[in-house]
């Protein structure tokens, strides 16, 4: 009876060390999957936030294009009043001195 005791026993014990195994593997298995995990989502944001950088330069980049384009334009049609305003100023002055000369001849 003693034998089977010893026996029982015995068993427990290599029951229990293989359960303690277990789940020593289980964790290490575990913390692997959490690091290998932590590594993938460190990895996506870091991407992402290069690649947001990315898209905000662009963006910014394309906006000064446009923006010096505009102004390129802007500059032109400035230009084209400024020289239409200078004619049209040219013929009002010529008009009023030639009235203010024939007027003047007149009296």
């Amino acid at each position: 009876m003693e034998n089977v005791i010893e026996e029982i026993s015995k068993i427990d014990k290599n029951a229990f060390a293989q359960e303690e195994h277990n789940i020593a593997i289980l964790k290490k298995i575990a913390k692997d999957c959490d690091d290998e995990m932590r590594t993938y989502r460190d990895t996506q944001l870091k991407e992402a936030r290069l690649r947001a950088q990315q898209l905000k330069e662009d963006q910014i980049n394309k906006a000064l294009e446009t923006a010096a384009i505009q102004e390129t334009q802007t500059q032109r049609a400035a230009e084209k009043l400024k020289a239409h305003f200078l004619g049209i100023e040219s013929s009002v002055i010529d008009t009023i001195m030639n009235r203010l000369f024939f007027s003047d001849a007149l009296e």
